[in-house]
């Protein structure tokens, strides 16, 4: 099968385990950007703000389940509404399998329809509809670049990959380091950090996380380390917080994305890393 859905890690498609995704299932859910234009008196046209951000999406599965026996069909159906989390209010794991690539997103269960049943075939019939928060799928692993610490523009591979921005990137510096900023060149959106007490020392960490907008002084490099919280040093800059964005380059032919950085109080010591996971509308 080309495409195919696994729900918290059970696959929809199984047709030996009478479980099978129907026509009716969705390639892939609609882009949908947000879009806010400003209407203001006496002006002509719109102000468009620019750097909108996507929206939420949704997706919708037909699932067809088949059983040899009415306790079959029951145990069958049961299995399939229990991995929904009805009742749990809990973020549910779908991964969309396309081929050899597998990507993930946190989707809630919308609506999940009456389903059609035939009895005498062992047959039932229903129509999922999650709901996708991000408005984004992502790879399940997390990739990790350096970055050169001499402010000269550079590319952040996973985010020229990408289709979608990276808002959740991880940046990481090894002291010392007294000041930083991290900038996306093409929409401008980054973060400032200044050391609100003593410089960060050579032996010790700057962990930044710009989905919590938090940072960490930490004495490992370990990126789930979060010790002394150091955010009343960190402001966003520009349009907001660092949102890693691709563009094309006619030039290259091919996708790009530039990432500026800035840092004071660095030595030859001193290691910047950024870490996050292509992400795709």
């Amino acid at each position: 099968m080309s495409l195919t859905y696994h729900l918290e890690g059970f696959p929809l498609h199984q047709p030996d385990q009478g479980y099978l995704l129907m026509e009716g299932t969705q390639f892939a859910p609609e882009i949908a950007p947000r879009r806010v234009n400003i209407v203001l008196p006496n002006a002509h046209g719109e102000v468009p703000a620019w750097n909108d951000p996507l929206d939420t999406t949704e997706l919708a599965l037909r699932v067809r389940i088949r059983g040899d026996s009415p306790d079959e069909l029951r145990e069958r159906w049961e299995v399939l509404r229990a991995l929904t989390g009805t009742g749990g209010n809990r973020p549910l794991t779908l991964t969309r399998v396309h081929g050899s690539q597998e990507l993930e997103a946190s989707v809630q269960l919308l609506t999940m329809d009456v389903p059609d049943f035939w009895c005498a075939a062992g047959i039932v019939q229903t129509t999922m509809v999650l709901h996708n928060p991000s408005g984004r799928w992502q790879e399940p692993e997390a990739v990790e670049q350096m970055l050169a610490t001499d402010g000269q523009p550079q590319q952040v591979d996973f985010a020229a990959e990408s289709t979608a921005p990276v808002t959740n990137a991880l940046v990481r510096v090894q002291g010392p380091i007294s000041f930083i900023t991290v900038t996306d060149a093409t929409n401008n959106t980054g973060f400032q950090w200044t050391s609100p007490g003593s410089a960060l020392g050579p032996d010790e960490y700057l962990l930044v996380d710009c989905a919590a907008y938090t940072a960490w002084r930490n004495d490992d490099d370990g990126w789930d380390t979060r010790e002394t919280n150091v955010t009343r040093g960190l402001v966003t800059t520009g349009n907001g917080m660092l949102s890693l964005v691709r563009s094309y380059d006619p030039l290259l032919g091919e996708f790009t994305n530039t990432v500026a950085t800035e840092l004071f109080g660095d030595d030859a010591g001193t290691q910047l890393y950024i870490r996050g996971s292509r992400t795709y509308i």
